[in-house]
């Protein structure tokens, strides 16, 4: 079991080792290049490899604003699941002895 867990760690490691290592090269070969953008008319000239690594940095920003969007969704769906569990299971509970009123 333990020589399993050692080659699903390397299946995961290597592809994401040689992913970050092409994101590298390709930031490193667009630092020196130049872009022209327009910020409201405002023409801006900005270096690429900023560019590039602002718009990572954003998307990794959105990724993990969307992960904790929907594991709080998932918290707030399983309370509600247990909270209409508890009511469906309540009347049942509820039922004691019975009361003055119900003595005819």
């Amino acid at each position: 079991m333990a020589a399993w867990r050692t080659v699903s760690a390397y299946f995961k490691v290597i592809p994401g080792g040689l992913i970050l290592a092409a994101v590298l090269v390709l930031l490193l070969l667009q630092w020196s290049l130049s872009a022209d953008l327009s910020f409201y008319g405002k023409p801006v000239r900005i270096n690429t490899g900023w560019l590039m690594l602002f718009s990572a940095v954003g998307g990794a920003v959105l990724a993990a604003v969307i992960f904790l969007f929907v594991s709080g969704l998932r918290v707030l769906l399983g309370l509600r699941r247990e909270r209409q569990r508890q009511a469906a299971q309540a009347p049942a509970d509820r039922s004691g002895p019975p009361g003055p009123m119900s003595q005819a």
